[in-house]
Order: structure tokens, then sequence, then C-alpha cells
């Protein structure tokens, strides 16, 4: 199941999500890029030292 972590909290599920974007009155594109770019600096921090060894194209 997808979920975006608040720092220590708990996760927001896909189940939680819609719900937080009725009360909040935001969509579900806004609620997806935060989970998607929380994602996605969490991948970049876990993996800094081995993306740092990869060579550029070109």
């Amino acid at each position: 199941m997808a979920a975006v972590r608040s720092l220590g909290g708990p996760a927001v599920t896909v189940d939680t999500a819609p719900r937080l974007d009725k009360f909040f009155k935001t969509g579900a594109v806004f609620r997806m890029n935060i989970q998607t770019r929380f994602d996605l600096e969490t991948a970049e921090d876990a993996l800094a030292w081995r993306i740092k060894k990869i060579a550029a194209y070109g």
C-alpha cells in the first residue's frame, strides 16, 4: 500500500488520503505530488552513495 510518512509519525495511507483531501479541500493530484516527492527524496537519501558512483552518459 502506498504511503506518505511524516517525520517519525504514522503513514498516510491511500485509504486516509482521500479523507484528508476532502477535509483540507485539496485534490488527488496534490496528495500524489506530496507522496511522490517524499518517496523520491527518501530514495535519493538512501542511495546517495551509490548514485555518486554512476558516471554520467556522454
